[in-house]
């Protein structure tokens, strides 16, 4: 005698047979709104704050037709400190402002691996304190040929390119470090080049700390 199914009560729930999975798709589970922020937006380098003193001689200066003249002088300041910090006072540091470039004296001889990289980043140290003040600064192409020329000192010159570019990046990379941490004395010597336009030697002795950075 077959007993009776037993009844339905109001929770009761049919028990899922077991077997192949269901070809209906599956649930994505829902989507989790973005936080605000999220992700973070590229952060475009800035100039950094320059000294009142500082702006007004780079303003006087571009009133009188010199193109990029606070960029100018942060450059060539930039080779003088890696130089002077390498311990090669530079015998002069001259700002051309008509021609729109300068010059630094040192006496760096590359005659060993390391002096050969003391000048790189010499070399490398004018572009990236022009860059302080303008991000956007291309640089030098003479800057970037020196590199390149004593990149192959280091490693001759059927080194492959990649050994070459990396020497480059090293070297930028030490010299971006050094003119951070002494931007203020940069600066300093930026705004003597800007109001003297001449050599260091004609600078007067104690008109460095002039200027605040």
């Amino acid at each position: 005698m077959k007993r009776p199914p037993p009844k339905k009560s109001a929770t009761w729930r049919p028990t899922p047979a077991k077997g192949p999975a269901s070809d209906a798709p599956a649930k994505k589970p829902p989507r989790r709104k973005a936080r605000a922020g999220w992700p973070p937006r590229s952060k475009k380098p800035r100039p950094v704050p320059l000294p009142a003193d500082f702006r007004r001689l780079a303003a006087k200066a571009e009133q009188a037709g010199v193109a990029q003249p606070a960029v100018l002088a942060a450059h060539e300041a930039g080779h003088a400190l890696a130089a002077a910090l390498f311990g090669d006072t530079p015998a002069a540091v001259t700002l051309t402002a008509a021609a729109g470039g300068g010059a630094v004296f040192h006496r760096i001889a590359p005659n060993n691996p390391e002096a050969v990289r003391l000048l790189m980043v010499m070399t490398a140290a004018g572009p990236a304190a022009a860059r302080l003040v303008d991000p956007r600064d291309p640089g030098s192409e003479q800057d970037e040929a020196d590199l390149r020329r004593d990149a192959r000192r280091l490693h001759g010159l059927l080194a492959h390119e990649a050994t070459i570019e990396a020497e480059v990046a090293a070297a930028k990379t030490r010299a971006e470090k050094l003119v951070r941490q002494h931007w203020p004395v940069i600066v300093r010597v930026a705004a003597l080049l800007l109001e003297f336009h001449a050599t260091l030697g004609e600078i007067p002795r104690g008109r460095i700390e002039d200027y605040d950075a």
